[in-house]
């Protein structure tokens, strides 16, 4: 007589709701299909989705850099930052039926190395219904105001930020409801609201 025994396996553990790994990163809920462990819920922090987009101010990581965009102005209340050029001239290069978005943009460098961020991180609108709307616009902010971000904000060791000013020219229907979007050169992308 053969006396078989059933062995049932002990399921793989499961993150508490809110846990985080030795990183600090966030883990899912769900165990991983090779049953290995966690995954991080990316998906699930502000920031990765447009359905769940982070805010100013939060620290964004894209590729090489922690990015944190920051005190962002609109329309015409964002002209201050180009009173170097003649009203006719800021008129112009925005275009009719646009309206203009200027906010600063920090990169922390975590990576070893260096880097040039405003050749890495690059910014665009989103509208209301996720097309890829508008344009940097082709205006450099005033010298006094610091670097220009299209300008090129110079090379950050690991470790070392900068800060530069950027800008945006986006359809006037766009601006209630959309999105900033920061991207990297490795195909990453977050969300921001600015309102």
């Amino acid at each position: 007589m053969t006396v078989t025994e059933t062995v049932t396996a002990e399921p793989p553990p499961v993150a508490e709701p809110g846990s985080v790994d030795q990183d600090g990163l966030p883990l899912d809920e769900m165990p991983d299909p090779a049953g290995e462990g966690t995954m991080h819920a990316f998906g699930e922090e502000p920031g990765y989705s447009r359905e769940n987009p982070a805010s100013v101010g939060d620290t964004l990581a894209l590729g090489d850099w922690d990015v944190v965009i920051g005190d962002v102005t609109t329309g015409d209340d964002a002209r201050q930052f180009y009173s170097d050029y003649p009203p006719d001239q800021q008129n112009d290069i925005i275009g009719e039926g646009n309206t203009l978005v200027s906010f600063e943009v920090t990169a922390t460098r975590y990576a070893p190395g260096s880097g040039e961020p405003s050749m890495d991180i690059s910014t665009t609108w989103l509208s209301p219904e996720g097309a890829e709307v508008g344009g940097s616009c082709a205006m450099a902010t005033n010298e006094a105001d610091g670097p220009d971000w299209g300008m090129g904000t110079g090379e950050a060791f690991e470790g070392a930020s900068l800060t530069g000013r950027d800008n945006l020219c986006i359809p006037d229907d766009t601006l209630d409801g959309g999105l900033l979007a920061v991207s990297d050169l490795f195909g990453g992308r977050m969300f921001i609201d600015v309102s």
